[in-house]
């Protein structure tokens, strides 16, 4: 099978996915919207207001970290059975096992897509962002994408061998929503205890989108300081070690995913 039909199969199973999702249902793809929204707003009004977080310009830190989060948890999440649920189709209509997570992540990236860039322009609107900052997102967002698209992959792959995997994996991400600094800042852990989040592999993902979005500086000048080289290089290289990984991991295991489903 070639690139392009690799790619037009993915887009059809995406597309399929998003319409079963919703099909049926009074709002239907408006849910889309209205379930990040709603979580957006909620979190908003209680951390800026009883809970008075001390951050300057908190609703775009917030739109920063909570929307890249509540993106990659999905992704993780909807793309655990992702092989595994598409036993019969992928034993039948012999399809590539790995076309399933990838059609999850798309799925997930149309999602986030309609939610958080009219969002993204409504605060450019409000001052509350800069155009810089849109542009500078620009290789935080395709890290975000890339990493989202491994990490599904691999954890799609190991549910096949490891039928507790999505059960862990819900866990960590249960946790990790509350002990990674999305909602509240990074001062709020105690330094000795800050390691706990700079090992957040989602946090790795996340840290440079909300940096960009709450930059006001020309590329040239932000992607020559060292916390942007710094934070997009990590997410890089984090990128880069979990693909190799996965790419191993799925080369080696291959040939007995058909018979472990």
């Amino acid at each position: 099978m070639k690139r392009a039909e690799v790619f037009q199969l993915v887009n059809r199973m995406a597309l399929a996915e998003i319409k079963l999702r919703y099909q049926g249902t009074y709002l239907g793809l408006l849910w889309v919207i209205a379930h990040p929204l709603a979580l957006f707003l909620v979190h908003g009004m209680v951390f800026s207001g009883p809970l008075g977080m001390k951050i300057e310009n908190y609703w775009t830190y917030l739109l920063g970290g909570l929307l890249p989060w509540v993106f990659l948890s999905n992704c993780l999440s909807m793309s655990a059975y992702s092989i595994v649920g598409n036993r019969e189709l992928i034993l039948s209509l012999c399809t590539r096992p790995l076309l399933h997570p990838y059609a999850k992540v798309l799925d997930n990236i149309f999602s986030f897509s309609v939610v958080f860039f009219p969002m993204v322009f409504v605060f450019l609107a409000m001052g509350r962002v800069s155009a810089w900052s849109v542009l500078n997102m620009i290789p935080a967002l395709a890290l975000l994408g890339l990493g989202a698209a491994v990490l599904a992959c691999l954890g799609a792959v190991i549910q096949v061998f490891a039928r507790d995997w999505a059960f862990v994996q819900d866990f960590a991400l249960r946790l990790g929503y509350l002990a990674t600094p999305i909602l509240y800042s990074e001062s709020g852990f105690p330094p000795e205890m800050r390691w706990v989040y700079l090992l957040n592999p989602l946090y790795i993902l996340i840290r440079p989108v909300r940096s960009a979005l709450l930059s006001d500086v020309a590329p040239w000048e932000y992607f020559s300081s060292a916390s942007a080289i710094f934070e997009i290089g990590q997410s890089a290289i984090f990128c880069g070690l979990v693909l190799v990984r996965t790419r191993i991991y799925y080369d080696r295991m291959n040939r007995s995913i058909t018979f472990h489903l």
